[in-house]
């Protein structure tokens, strides 16, 4: 029996060159776009370069999406603060009105009255709609400035 003498030469780990990839958590990335983060401010929460974070597709639909949610969200509140809501009472098993010691009804969410100011300004925005401003001058206004400029000529 013969036995072969091989010289197996092998190869030493290739050693990586630059730097290690950026490990970016999405989930916190969604959660600052929700609340409006510029992607400035999340690139410095995060330890990383914006330009970094520009150069990442996935980071870009992320925060797309984060942005997209906080509006749906402002929208949703701006809406429910304009039409007002109904007080909401604790009742029990039955559908029976809890009460108070003074017999009054125990609030379990507290209601508020509709906000005219939010809903003109939501038709402002939404409808179209402007404030007409209408300036009226009297006569003695413009005798003034008629005068004004026959004084002003000689």
């Amino acid at each position: 029996m013969t036995t072969e003498n091989k010289l197996v030469i092998t190869k030493a780990p290739a050693k990586r060159i630059g730097r290690p990839k950026i490990v970016i958590d999405y989930e916190q990335v969604y959660a600052f776009a929700k609340i409006w983060c510029t992607q400035e401010e999340i690139a410095s929460m995060l330890n990383v370069s914006s330009r970094s974070l520009l150069r990442d597709d996935t980071f870009c639909q992320v925060y797309k999406k984060g942005l997209d949610e906080g509006k749906s969200s402002l929208r949703r509140i701006q809406y429910q603060k304009a039409m007002g809501r109904e007080t909401v009472y604790l009742t029990d098993d039955a559908g029976n009105l809890i009460l108070d010691g003074k017999g009054r009804g125990c609030i379990q969410i507290p209601g508020y009255a509709p906000d005219t100011t939010m809903q003109i300004w939501l038709g402002k925005q939404n409808l179209g709609q402007k404030d007409i401003v209408e300036h009226e001058v009297g006569e003695g206004v413009k005798d003034f400035f008629k005068r004004l400029i026959e004084n002003r000529d000689r």
